[in-house]
């Protein structure tokens, strides 16, 4: 309305009407006692323009690599570049116009990492049945979100390596995430209405030479969250016996991009690349990296 504030920036009035100046010492937000007679100085901290510095640890390395030139100095940082990124972090960039970038993790997103992917979170433990020999090989595990319409679609992918004998049980927690665009129109009647033919699959198999074994399949129940959480136990059978269903739940064609010794899954619509199974000395998203896996003598 074009009238000037009556309250300085800078000040805090209690609500028993005792007004704090906090440039001429840090009291608001400091995380130690009240000022205020009901410590209403020590709330919404996330939402103030200034924060008080926080002492923290550099290293000045610029002799980089002796280490006996390294020593150890004091810096602030402010509170507010620390939260200003929400859940990712902040880096100072010369190429954008603010003069900072915000790098988010995958299941955040926004300028600055303030928005939430609809995602579901899976952990699975494995576990041997039977009898087992010694040299059961080690097995790669691969986590799709699968939707079943028209055609089917790869939205997100996972991976990871189970070791037999190496761990008792173990448990492997994965993250699948949704397009941005699902996660804008979360709660619409065609989204509900899409989400109702996806499932999680997951495809085993032998890493030393890719071979697939076994599929498990679990379908997603409540659509409408925008986050779950899927907790399932992996049993796994005889190695000798393999599962040749994989014939109709993977699209078989020949892929230009995978190696030639790797096995294409599909095409991962999140990254914009081909799904390629590696076998256990190539790495890389098309497996032509040669890798040595480190072994204990």
């Amino acid at each position: 309305n074009g009238q000037t504030s009556l309250c300085h920036k800078h000040d805090f009035r209690c609500r028993n009407g005792i007004v704090y100046n906090y440039t001429k010492g840090s009291f608001r937000c400091d995380g130690s006692l009240f000022h205020c007679k009901d410590g209403e100085d020590e709330l919404f901290c996330d939402l103030i323009e200034y924060h008080p510095g926080t002492r923290v640890k550099s290293l000045d390395m610029n002799n980089y690599p002796l280490q006996k030139q390294i020593k150890q100095q004091r810096s602030y940082i402010d509170h507010m570049i620390i939260w200003y990124c929400n859940r990712g972090l902040y880096v100072r960039s010369l190429e954008s116009t603010s003069g900072f970038v915000c790098l988010c993790p995958i299941y955040y997103y926004g300028d600055r990492c303030q928005y939430q992917r609809k995602r579901i979170t899976t952990i699975f433990h494995v576990e041997l049945t039977g009898s087992f020999n010694r040299n059961f090989p080690t097995m790669k595990f691969i986590v799709l979100l699968i939707r079943e319409n028209e055609k089917r679609t790869i939205l997100s992918y996972e991976q990871f390596l189970y070791t037999p004998f190496e761990y008792c049980s173990p448990k492997y927690i994965t993250h699948l995430v949704y397009p941005i665009n699902e996660s804008l129109s979360l709660y619409s009647n065609d989204s509900l209405s899409l989400y109702s033919n996806d499932s999680i699959e997951v495809l085993m198999f032998t890493s030393s030479i890719v071979e697939h074994h076994s599929t498990w399949i679990f379908k997603i129940a409540f659509h409408f969250l925008p986050v779950q959480r899927i907790v399932k136990r992996l049993f796994i059978s005889n190695i000798d016996t393999f599962d040749n269903s994989i014939e109709r739940i993977i699209n078989k064609k020949n892929s230009s991009s995978c190696s030639k010794d790797s096995f294409y899954v599909g095409y991962d619509i999140n990254l914009n690349r081909d799904i390629c199974v590696c076998p256990l000395d190539r790495i890389g998203s098309r497996c032509f990296i040669t890798f040595i896996p480190w072994t204990s003598t």
